[in-house]
């Protein structure tokens, strides 16, 4: 079955192909455009939410990315990558004690100009916005999905959420009650005062959940709050139109900011072009079209048509595009197409619900242990990701801290005659009585074909599944309200250390970023201890305990991780794609239309 789908793909590559040569050269323009620097690309999913504290997807953060702004972002041409101030006139101060932050704001940032404010003109950013901002995630009416990034770190943050939790009936959400933690100093100064050591803090504060808000947005827009953006980036929404695209202009009001010069550039970055306009004010782009295409097919169409300016390669296509040693063919070539390969801090995983009466707890674990044997993670790498993918055991990406170098688990798959054991062990030899797995996974791409390439996997040693697809935003509500027994995704390091990827696991986070609701007390003790060190040998060992008790658990299955081929049209310049934060497409420049 595998073995003909994959030669019925060779053969509709090929097809592909033929129908590509005869597209390229054929855009049609949009004569809206004319004249303007507009980038066009595409997203693999609808978009659930513009809100920063709702947004719990890669495409929200694609989509909320050109509007929103957090306190810190990540040079663009710097690698590896590297914290700078964003919203922030320099780097905090912070106590001997590693417990107070003390903050400063560019003065003269400026919201978008947005009915929502008097005059409609959008007033200046100061340091209650951020404070704020940072309230809005306690208030659990908002359905915030990033509460964990704050849990138990701010001095009375906590409190102040349960205390507004119980707040009476028809009480409003109190905004400003003070907390101990979150204290404004002056109009562009704040502090922040942490109950113990956060080293991930900074690198927290330039995720887009920590993007800042408008006061007067969120209570112009209430309920509706999730469908606008009134931030202060470089550009500003004009059109969003659900499951289709949505598109942005430029913010003629956004502050002073450059392009970053020869002292943030690595080798090689001169000759590519990406210097040619250092010291240019930002953004340098007119308008940006954002599509959601779900299929790949069509997605890689558009770009190879010249519709969508970059575009990462779909597996099916890849090896048109590359030769066997990883080169870019010669008709690309030809054609001036940039390429960028980008090693992803990749995790992708199976997981369970460890509450599933059957599949869940201590009693589940063999049946977990054995599922996980059943998996042959190499035949997807080569089926889906053209070996270009690196295989690993365990929750914790290649070039972090505690990444195994070489296989660890004994449940790595396929083990089938071993899984058979751990399967009749638990009660259901060949799977009899055993109902079926349900698997949760989202539609588009080549989501099909890898469930079903599962579902052949596991139904070697005698076990049954039903799979449900599910546009993106679904997935995410499955996952947040406990309904996914058994579910496939992908999580890309929020930032570089695996405190973010162990901390999927930490039962106080069950809820929010722990899907699987893992209760592990030894687990819960070690994280607590690591999340307050800086990166030692000391560190590394508490981060690969807690690795091994996940691999011994099984509250997932994994892992893959991919390396992201980036390619562009050549009318677009100064592209030097980043998977660790969706901010630099105000870097990118086009030619004009």
């Amino acid at each position: 079955m595998v073995g003909n789908w994959i030669q019925s793909g060779e053969m509709r590559r090929i097809g592909i192909a033929l129908l590509i040569i005869g597209l390229v050269g054929c855009k049609a323009r949009n004569p809206e455009y004319s004249g303007k620097k507009v980038l066009e690309f595409a997203i693999e999913s609808k978009v659930g939410s513009l809100d920063p504290i709702r947004a719990a997807s890669s495409y929200d953060h694609w989509a909320a990315a050109p509007v929103y702004e957090s306190l810190f972002q990540y040079n663009y041409l710097a690698r590896p990558s590297r914290l700078e101030p964003n919203l922030l006139a320099k780097m905090p101060t912070i106590s001997e004690d590693g417990l107070t932050y003390r903050f400063e704001l560019k003065p003269g940032t400026l919201f978008h100009d947005d009915p929502c404010f008097p005059g409609g003109s959008g007033r200046e950013l100061i340091a209650e916005d951020v404070i704020f901002s940072i309230k809005r995630m306690a208030n659990l009416k908002l359905r915030p999905k990033g509460w964990w990034i704050y849990n138990d770190r701010i001095a009375g943050f906590d409190t102040y959420k349960d205390r507004q939790r119980n707040r009476p009936i028809g009480a409003p959400f109190n905004y400003d009650e003070p907390v101990e933690g979150l204290r404004i100093t002056g109009r562009y100064t704040f502090e922040l005062k942490l109950k113990r050591a956060y080293p991930q803090l900074l690198s927290v504060l330039a995720m887009p959940y920590t993007s800042v808000v408008a006061r007067e947005a969120t209570e112009a827009y209430r309920d509706e709050f999730h469908k606008f953006a009134v931030g202060t980036g470089p550009f500003k929404l004009e059109k969003w139109t659900p499951g289709s695209e949505l598109v942005y202009t430029r913010n003629p009001k956004y502050r002073n900011e450059l392009y970053p010069g020869a002292s943030s550039a690595e080798l090689g970055d001169e000759e590519a072009g990406l210097l040619k306009n250092a010291g240019r004010r930002l953004p340098l782009l007119d308008v940006i079209v954002i599509h959601v295409i779900e299929a790949s097919q069509p997605r890689w169409l558009k770009f190879r048509v010249g519709d969508l300016d970059f575009a990462t390669v779909p597996a099916e296509f890849h090896d048109a595009v590359f030769t066997k040693d990883m080169q870019i063919r010669p008709n690309f070539q030809e054609q001036d197409i940039g390429v960028h390969k980008v090693a992803l801090l990749d995790y992708i995983y199976r997981g369970f619900n460890m509450n599933d009466p059957v599949f869940g707890g201590e009693k589940g674990k063999p049946l977990r242990q054995a599922i996980a044997m059943a998996i042959d993670h190499n035949e997807f790498n080569d089926a889906f990701y053209n070996n270009t993918a690196m295989v690993y055991d365990g929750p914790i990406p290649p070039g972090l801290s505690g990444h195994p170098d070489s296989a660890i688990s004994p449940y790595r798959g396929p083990q089938i005659a071993r899984a058979k054991e751990f399967l009749s062990s638990a009660g259901y030899p060949e799977g009899k009585g055993l109902p079926p797995l349900e698997f949760e996974t989202s539609i588009g791409g080549n989501s099909k074909e890898q469930a079903d390439m599962l579902a052949r996997q596991l139904s070697q040693i005698g076990i049954s599944t039903k799979i449900n697809f599910n546009h993106f935003p679904e997935l995410g509500d499955k996952l947040h309200r406990n309904k996914a027994q058994f579910f496939g995704i992908a999580w890309n390091s929020d930032y570089p250390d695996a405190e973010n990827n162990l901390a999927m696991f930490y039962g106080p986070n069950t809820g929010a970023m722990n899907h699987f609701h893992y209760q592990n007390p030894v687990y819960d003790a070690l994280y607590r201890r690591a999340s307050t060190m800086v990166d030692s040998p000391t560190r590394t060992k508490l981060y690969e305990e807690m690795r091994d008790i996940i691999i011994e658990d099984v509250p997932a299955i994994g892992a893959l991780a991919r390396t992201r081929m980036y390619l562009w049209n050549p009318r677009l310049q100064n592209m030097k794609p980043s998977e660790i934060w969706y901010g630099w497409l105000k870097y990118l420049d086009v030619e004009t239309r």
